[in-house]
């Protein structure tokens, strides 16, 4: 069902463009039809390379997947541009309709020549956006600190460090020399706990063996967990637990660990993904993942999807911490990407009084590379009491 509602809006996407920008151009009919063809074929990427190699996420050499990739984010940009450019030109279509009136010198030709050179600006505008974005998905991300206050947290607790990874997305784009970086940086930070939140690979563990290797080298004095997002299902995630495992990475599927901190008890706890069900695995519960926990310990769960929130809150869960949502990818889009994971896209929110946190994430799924306006994050959660203490 998504596949097709993703072909669809593709097709839609650049049916978009060749109407509104292509057609009413000055250029010859040969050149409208190939221009048309690439658009097309760019909006449609994702459906060719699932035709071609029978999935999306296919491994394809790096510059054929950056430039398909290159390709479907500058339509897709186009798009988002010629939609903005109609939306002005309907608001002024009174006033434009008067001056048109009043005027004998505007003719058809120059009409057709300021449509043209209008087009010809949204073009360049949407190729120098999609350099910018794609650079900025590339790039390996800064830290972003973030301080939760935790209802109860108990004094002991009080400034304990958490660094949260999510969407790394290693395959076809995000490599092993990306992550190398990525895993310095969060252990340079020195955190009590590292946790990362799915969407870690797309690709089988044969294939992306070396790449992931990194990950082993986590270090925190409270150890490495993770839970899977629906990628780790894409991807085969019974294959992909005895490698995390042999990683020194816990993986909680509906289940919690126990730490002890500065003498002082915290629950961790993790849930599947909804993507589960589709392979016949359990879907995410949170009442599950939080049985057992003795009354009046703190509980963090992690989740990979935030729309999970209203069940964690009412499952007992002091803290959520997801990703999936990659905060939007790009600015103006983050109220649709909102609307899709229950009203969650980026940042800090409070759930019937449980705070979530939603990271915008490390990396891309490949498919789209592009980042506008929306940066990626390691991110430092520092956890503090109702009475946070003063620095």
């Amino acid at each position: 069902m998504a596949v097709h509602m993703i072909t669809l809006f593709s097709a839609l996407v650049g049916l978009y463009v060749i109407v509104r920008l292509i057609l009413p151009a000055r250029m010859n009919g040969f050149l409208k039809a190939v221009l048309s063809l690439l658009v097309l074929a760019g909006a449609e990427k994702l459906l060719l390379i699932r035709a071609l190699y029978g999935t999306m996420g296919a491994f394809m050499p790096q510059p054929v997947q950056m430039a398909a990739g290159f390709l479907h984010a500058a339509v897709f940009i186009l798009f988002l541009l010629t939609l903005a450019r109609d939306a002005v030109l309907l608001a002024l279509w009174p006033f434009r309709r008067k001056a048109r009136r009043r005027t004998i010198f505007y003719g058809k030709r120059e009409r057709r020549t300021a449509s043209g050179l209008g087009a010809v600006a949204l073009t360049l505008a949407a190729l120098l956006l999609t350099g910018y974005g794609m650079k900025e998905a590339l790039r390996v991300p800064t830290v972003r600190e973030v301080r939760v206050q935790v209802p109860g947290l108990p004094p002991a607790l009080d400034g304990l460090r958490i660094a949260q990874l999510t969407d790394l997305h290693i395959g076809p784009v995000f490599n092993g020399i990306w992550l190398a970086d990525v895993v310095a940086r969060t252990d340079s930070l020195n955190p009590d706990l590292i946790v990362i939140t799915g969407d870690v690979v797309d690709g089988s563990p044969s294939r992306l063996a070396p790449d992931i290797a990194p990950l082993a080298d986590l270090r925190a004095a409270q150890g490495v967990y993770l839970v899977p997002g629906n990628h780790e299902y894409y991807s085969g995630l019974q294959q992909w637990l005895p490698v995390f495992r042999q990683m020194g990475i816990k993986t909680l599927l509906n289940e919690n660990a126990l730490l002890t901190v500065r003498g002082t008890p915290l629950a961790l706890a993790g849930v599947t993904d909804k993507a589960a069900s589709r392979w016949g695995l359990e879907g995410p519960d949170p009442q599950k993942a939080l049985a057992g926990i003795p009354e009046g310990v703190t509980r963090i769960l992690l989740a990979h999807r935030p729309a999970l929130a209203p069940d964690s809150a009412a499952a007992g869960a002091s803290l959520q911490l997801s990703g999936h949502t990659h905060g939007g990818l790009v600015l103006p889009l983050s109220p649709v990407v909102k609307a899709f994971n229950g009203g969650f896209v980026s940042g800090a929110y409070t759930v019937a009084g449980m705070p979530l946190y939603v990271s915008n994430g490390a990396g891309l799924w490949g498919g789209t590379p592009l980042r506008l306006f929306v940066p990626s994050e390691i991110t430092l959660i520092t956890l503090r009491g109702n009475a946070p203490s003063a620095e």
